[in-house]
Order: C-alpha cells, then structure tokens, then sequence
C-alpha cells in the first residue's frame, strides 16, 4: 500500500510540475541534451526510452491489482485446459471459449487501469523527446517545399501566405485543396509561416539554424 501510495502520488506531482511550470522540464532535457547530445539522437532517444521502461516496469506492480491479475490469469487457464480436455464436448467447449474470451476481457482492463496514473509522466517524457530530436531547423540558404492542406471549400487562390523576415517566398502552385510553396531560409531566426484566407488566420513554426519552440 505505501508504494502506492509513494507511486501515484509521484506520478500526480510530475503532472503538476509540468502544468505549473513546463520551463523546468524543458531546462531538465536541455541538460541531458548538452550532455548526452555527443551520442546522437538515436543513442540519445534509446536510453530514456530505456530509462523511462525501467521506472515503468518497477511502477506497474503498485498501481495495478496483482492478486487480481494472478486471479483472472488461472480462470484463463482453467478455461483453456477444459476446452483441451473435453473437446469432444460440445457444451464444455463453447462454455470454456466464452469464459476464456470474458476473463481476457477484464484481464485486458486490469492491466489498462494502470496507465491512468503512468500515462502523464510518460507523455510528458514522449513529447519532449519528439521536441528535441523528432524535427531538424532549416539552415540559412536552404530551400524546402511547404504543402499546405486546405479545409474543404477553402480555394487556394484566395490563401494568403506571409513569412517572417528572416525567410522568403519561392515559387508557389495554388491546387485544388491545397497550397504548394518554396521556402528560402536567408538567415537564421524562429518565426511563423502565416497562412490567411478571409477572416481566418494559422501559423506554422518555422526554424531556421535554431530550435524550435516547445
């Protein structure tokens, strides 16, 4: 019970952290970055997901219901092992499949409970990764294609497309449901691509020789 306890309230307080002060959490990575960034991304990427699995795997036993599980795992078996001895009956048989199939289902749910209380420090992990390593910025003289999606109904000559200072706009094709552009990176900066049509605006991170925001 006290490990529980130790264990939902950890996972409750990374939560809160994270809410409260999100900066804390990207200065933490940006640390681990400066010094573990020489590995590479993937090495990087490798050993926190390896780290996170870990404290994962020690954390499950305390917020899920082992007797429970243990439980519903014989009832399975029970199941199973009457359907391989009475095959030939039918009866037996089609009791022993619904009850292995009825029993998975709550063993299912057994062990999906947990991850309400794993599942946020777990995430806040994920996107700090995905922030960190899961997009490259542009470098200054680069040029890159942008497709834009548009919402139906929405005609592609009637979109606007502004860029910060730092960037230009290439050559543009307005298609059917979509905007097709060239970006030239001039010098470094992080800014939006702002794309407007009638009232609407949106905008997309753009990063040229800097990281995105998080």
């Amino acid at each position: 019970m006290k490990g529980t306890i130790i264990t939902v309230a950890s996972c409750a307080a990374l939560v809160v952290w994270g809410i409260v002060s999100p900066a804390t959490f990207n200065l933490g990575f940006d640390f681990t970055d400066i010094f573990l960034g020489w590995m590479g991304a993937f090495w990087v990427t490798t050993l926190i997901a390896a780290c996170t699995g870990i404290c994962f795997l020690l954390a499950f036993p305390h917020v899920s219901a082992q007797k429970a599980i243990i439980s519903v795992k014989d009832r399975i078996k029970y199941n199973l092992l009457s359907i391989r001895i009475y095959q030939d009956d039918i009866p037996t048989v089609a009791k022993g499949v619904s009850g292995a199939l009825g029993w998975n289902v709550i063993y299912l749910v057994l062990n999906v409970v947990p991850m309400v209380f794993l599942a946020g420090p777990f995430m806040y992990v994920w996107f700090q990764l995905n922030a960190l390593y899961a997009f490259d910025p542009m470098q200054a003289g680069d040029k890159s294609v942008v497709v834009a999606e548009l919402k139906e109904g929405v005609d592609s000559v009637s979109v606007e497309v502004s860029l910060p200072d730092f960037a230009s706009l290439g050559k543009r094709a307005n298609l059917p449901g979509r905007v097709v552009f060239e970006v030239n990176a001039s010098e470094e900066g992080l800014g939006e691509i702002k794309f407007r049509s009638g009232g609407e605006v949106f905008g997309k991170v753009l990063s040229v020789g800097e990281r995105p925001r998080r």
